[in-house]
């Protein structure tokens, strides 16, 4: 697998293209097949060796403090594993409620800001017995849509108010709200550049670098 990687600290940024062996997960680790990697700040002063007083690392230091991509294999300490998971927020209810179940994958989760409580919503807040059997009646056809699905069902309460979800709809539909991404193009073979970009350039956001083909 390819790695950027320093072989010493620098003060020029220089950082190499390694073929490394692929990592094996300790017991509370992950090992990720990365598609894109951010430049954090603290990429140039690692780099550099700004860092070292505080965390001296073993050379050669393979970078990347912002990854986005797939988990690929997990160390032996866990507790369950998620695997592609559908999660779903219903904000309609009714039969909407079947048709969004009946698009998920096995495993999946749907929150349902609407439908209604059910068995689970009343012990998680350790509400009194009487009222986790009334709203174990009351959700118990969610509960059991969810089962023959192979989903799970959970209920959230919150408070509706119209002028405010209009505005937030208003700020969206003006696209007011999109992500901070400087539109420079990075792949693994320019992360010098990159690096250069946010240690003396003005990036205009968060400096991405595309890691996987494809």
């Amino acid at each position: 697998m390819k790695a950027a990687q320093i072989k010493k600290y620098n003060q020029t940024l220089a950082v190499t293209i390694q073929e490394i062996d692929r990592p094996q997960p300790l017991a509370n680790e992950v090992l990720v097949k990365v598609a894109y990697a951010a430049v954090n700040p603290l990429d140039p002063m690692n780099i550099r060796g700004d860092t070292k007083l505080m965390q001296n690392y073993a050379l050669p230091l393979t970078l990347g403090n912002e990854i986005a991509g797939e988990i690929t294999a997990i160390g032996t300490d866990y507790w369950e594993v998620l695997d592609q998971i559908d999660y779903v927020i219903d904000t309609r209810g009714g039969a909407d409620i079947e048709r969004e179940m009946a698009i998920m994958k096995p495993g999946g989760r749907i929150l349902s800001l609407i439908a209604g409580p059910n068995k689970q919503f009343a012990k998680q807040l350790q509400l009194p017995f009487w009222k986790q059997l009334l709203f174990s009646l009351a959700g118990r056809k969610w509960d059991r849509l969810a089962k023959k699905a192979g989903v799970e069902y959970r209920f959230i309460f919150v408070r509706s108010d119209g002028a405010q979800l209009k505005k937030i709809t208003e700020i969206v539909e003006q696209q007011a709200i999109v992500p901070a991404i400087d539109p420079h193009q990075f792949d693994l073979a320019h992360v010098k550049e990159a690096l250069e970009l946010v240690a003396h350039g003005h990036p205009t956001g968060k400096v991405v670098i595309k890691v996987q083909a494809g």
